[in-house]
């Protein structure tokens, strides 16, 4: 008896799918909804996690069972706005709002942001304004929103004004479609490092556990007077390397060293040093006594001439903002305390990256605290009586809506390499060659 239960039930189930086709609907759309939800959620977490590429791909499956999803499209939209694809966020955004408006305030954000990155000003802070009245004060001030409407109106007058210089893809000898930033030369122009995320990284390894991109290697070319060409880059032969990241901060003036960023101790500094070959040996801290690292975030390095004035960012307590930019002296084999170079320099905002000249009387730096057109702009101080100058931005177009994090600048300051996204880029971030030579600092 108990053997012809089971059939019995899958013949029920089947005349009930028969004689009422929006019974087997109704399950399967019941099914869907739990599944769309789970999905939703675990996307979700990746998100907040920074696992963009990996998101985006989960949010498009829930788009393919519902494409009037609005949270998807809405999550879509956060994605491709984070992986610097601010067209397709606002595609996906607009998409989101007019599926339902009130999905998430958020989606004014990434729409305000979408429409900033791509210079449509006007449609950016009246976005910003929207989502601004959505939101809380303290939502507002977490996100920064009056600032950011700030930002648009100075990019605005920044760009009626711009500053007599151009920029100029550096080509494919140092380009790929990979993205190529943190772009450091020697200071006679003739020796350029930067870090990329390409297939012939050493050994080869994605890295899984963030954001499915090949793990970081540095790069090197030389330039060829005779050829009057860059070589071919290729990764630095050497110890310098590892399976893991490695990603460069900068070279010395005289090319023997470069600085070398490790997410080792929250993230430290580390120096490689030439060998009588040419390679470069096995990265090592370059800070025994602690004074330079911590137990905080380190990034960015940049040494004068002679390699005793370090100037480097860090988030360590006591700081203006978010991560400040700092000096400290080497006496023998010790550096000194850090110096925070105060009010003129750093602010509430981020300080991301630093460049110090070789003769130490003018520094590069980026932020988004000091007046800017949107994310990261660079700016420059000179020391004048031993103090350092208001930073001045370097205007437009060297400084765009979009994130400009680092420069480095040949002795002469007539040229600069500076990482963005301006046009003409291979389909990421590429190192970019800047004419300073009409420009009086």
């Amino acid at each position: 008896m108990t053997k012809n239960i089971l059939p019995i039930i899958v013949l029920l189930l089947l005349s009930s799918s028969i004689l009422n086709p929006s019974f087997a609907q109704q399950k399967t759309g019941f099914f869907q909804k739990i599944k769309i939800k789970k999905l939703l959620n675990e996307g979700k977490v990746l998100v907040y996690e920074n696992d963009y590429r990996t998101a985006l791909n989960v949010f498009r499956t829930v788009l393919s069972y519902d494409s009037s999803n609005a949270t998807a499209n809405f999550r879509v939209a956060e994605c491709h706005l984070n992986l610097d694809k601010p067209r397709l966020g606002k595609k996906y955004a607009l998409r989101a709002i007019n599926l339902d408006s009130g999905t998430n305030k958020d989606v004014y954000f990434v729409l305000a942001e979408s429409y900033h990155r791509l210079g449509e000003l006007d449609l950016a802070s009246e976005s910003y304004q929207k989502f601004e009245s959505k939101s809380s004060k303290n939502t507002n001030k977490d996100y920064e929103t009056a600032n950011r409407i700030k930002q648009c109106e100075y990019a605005k007058t920044s760009i009626l004004n711009p500053v007599n210089a151009t920029a100029e893809n550096m080509g494919r000898r140092i380009n790929s479609f990979n993205p190529e930033y943190a772009g450091s030369i020697s200071s006679d122009g003739k020796t350029l490092v930067f870090t990329s995320r390409r297939a012939d990284t050493k050994g080869g390894q994605i890295d899984e556990v963030s954001d499915n991109m090949y793990f970081e290697d540095i790069y090197i070319s030389f330039w060829s007077d005779s050829l009057e060409e860059w070589s071919q880059s290729e990764p630095i032969s050497g110890g310098i390397n590892t399976t893991v990241h490695d990603a460069v901060l900068s070279i010395s003036p005289n090319g023997n060293s470069i600085y070398v960023y490790k997410s080792e101790n929250g993230g430290d500094i580390f120096v490689s040093r030439k060998r009588e070959d040419g390679s470069f040996g096995n990265a090592g801290t370059i800070d025994k006594g602690k004074n330079v690292n911590s137990s905080y975030f380190e990034s960015s390095a940049s040494v004068t001439e002679d390699e005793n004035f370090i100037y480097f960012v860090s988030d360590r307590p006591g700081g203006k903002g978010q991560a400040d930019v700092y000096t400290a002296r080497k006496i023998g084999d010790e550096w000194t305390k850090p110096i925070n170079l105060g009010d003129s320099i750093n602010t509430e905002g981020d300080e991301n990256s630093v460049f110090i000249h070789p003769d130490g009387d003018i520094l590069f730096f980026t932020s988004t605290g000091h007046d800017g057109m949107g994310s990261y702009d660079i700016f420059y101080s000179k020391k004048v009586n031993g103090k350092w100058s208001k930073a001045k931005n370097l205007g437009f177009p060297i400084n765009t809506v979009g994130a400009e994090k680092t420069i480095s600048v040949t002795r002469d300051l007539k040229t600069a390499y500076v990482s963005s996204t301006y046009k003409g880029s291979y389909g990421s971030t590429d190192i970019f060659k800047i004419d300073l030579s009409k420009i009086e600092f």
